[in-house]
């Protein structure tokens, strides 16, 4: 309550404060925006003054705040026209907000916290949304358009990457396969030991023509790189060889001594029949010593070789009807255009890949010339002793028989 005692002249008798009904006396009396005289204390508690344009306002629009850039600075009161709402931490400050082109008002510490701006096209965008480039932090416009021009530059593409394949034969390359010719695609598995960014530089090394092989990045492994074919022949294969695998030797990538690499070896899925195929499958059902010994490593989770399947389970995946086929087995029969060979260990010796690829060439041809009931090791081995030199040549056959059929393997 007021104490209207000094004597001071009043208002007109019996007026009093509207708010704490106390005798209002000139001297102590003032008039807010609403044209109500108030004792001095119920009109402070009603209106504010703004320090720096002296504006009287209601208190709720006269707002506590500080400097814009100094949290630790002065505290003011100020009107609204004098200070601004930051959209992010509510506060008010007094000094330039920062407007972001999306809509909002902010102290300088929130913007820069939620914002930022392309290092190209100098456009705002979200911090969390911005990507690091070779010339600072990007838009997600600028950094797609950037990644898609080091993807045409690099020689070390992402492991997204699929280019239209080229056929290679005894006759030359073509952009598409010839009917019921058999073509064999290698991937090659290696790591390269040395720091990540050193990665792309060491593929150059490697990768002068993309025409016949390309390198991808292949984040399954450690720093892993994947070196992939386009598909040739075997008379191809025979003829030009692998004498690059050597260069990676030389540059540092890894593949034979490594827990995770391996070799793939995709095979034309039109070179042979379903009926053909399933002779493939039933091979490698039922021998599982001969694919271990093939592949110089045993069964693992990228490479599974199932036992005891039913022909019909095997139909199943070769159909691709088996929704429940995962692709880490043996042989993947889930690519459309090839039948992919996953069980061989990884290598960078020219002859152990070219070993790898007369496997899968024997196994397929052994498929095409006899019935499934010889399609077991003891068949096998009868038909590269007897046979096979007719069409895989003497020298590759005899290789097939030193490495697959010691003693111990063939059947009494």
């Amino acid at each position: 309550m007021c104490d209207n005692t000094s004597g001071t002249p009043s208002t007109p008798d019996g007026t009093t404060c509207p708010d704490c009904e106390c005798s209002l006396t000139t001297g102590d009396t003032i008039t807010g925006l609403d044209l109500i005289p108030r004792c001095d204390s119920c009109h402070y508690e009603i209106y504010g003054i703004c320090v720096v344009c002296a504006t009287v306002d209601i208190v709720e629009d006269i707002h506590v705040c500080r400097p814009v850039g100094n949290p630790r600075g002065e505290v003011w009161r100020c009107c609204n026209a004098c200070c601004f709402e930051c959209s992010d931490c509510g506060d008010h400050w007094r000094g330039e907000a920062h407007q972001s082109d999306c809509g909002g008002t902010y102290c300088r510490g929130c913007y820069y916290e939620r914002f930022s701006h392309c290092a190209l096209c100098e456009s705002e965008c979200s911090s969390d949304s911005m990507v690091e480039g070779e010339d600072g932090y990007l838009c997600e416009s600028c950094g797609e358009r950037m990644e898609e021009e080091r993807e045409e530059n690099s020689l070390l593409h992402s492991s997204s990457y699929t280019p239209c394949p080229r056929f290679h034969g005894s006759w030359g390359s073509t952009s598409g396969p010839d009917e019921g010719v058999r073509y064999f695609g290698i991937e090659l598995e290696t790591e390269y030991p040395e720091r990540a960014s050193n990665t792309e530089k060491a593929v150059s090394k490697v990768v002068t023509d993309e025409s016949l092989w390309y390198a991808k990045s292949d984040g399954s492994l450690n720093n892993g790189v994947e070196f992939v074919s386009h598909p040739g022949t075997l008379d191809f294969w025979r003829k030009t060889g692998f004498p690059w695998a050597s260069g990676l030797v030389n540059a540092g990538f890894r593949s034979h001594d490594t827990t995770t690499c391996g070799i793939h070896i995709h095979v034309s899925r039109n070179a042979l029949s379903e009926t053909e195929w399933l002779r493939v499958a039933k091979l490698f059902r039922d021998s599982n010593a001969l694919v271990t010994r093939a592949a110089r490593r045993a069964s693992s989770y990228y490479a599974q070789n199932v036992q005891g399947e039913t022909t019909g389970k095997l139909r199943r995946k070769i159909r691709r009807t088996d929704t429940n086929i995962s692709r880490y087995q043996a042989i993947n029969f889930l690519n459309e255009e090839t039948v992919e060979f996953r069980i061989f260990k990884g290598t960078l010796l020219p002859s152990s890949i070219q070993g790898y690829v007369e496997f899968v060439n024997a196994v397929c041809t052994f498929a095409q010339n006899c019935s499934l009931m010889k399609m077991n090791p003891k068949g096998f081995h009868a038909w590269l002793q007897n046979t096979a030199p007719k069409t895989l040549g003497d020298e590759a056959t005899q290789s097939l028989l030193n490495k697959l059929f010691p003693d111990v393997l063939i059947p009494a």
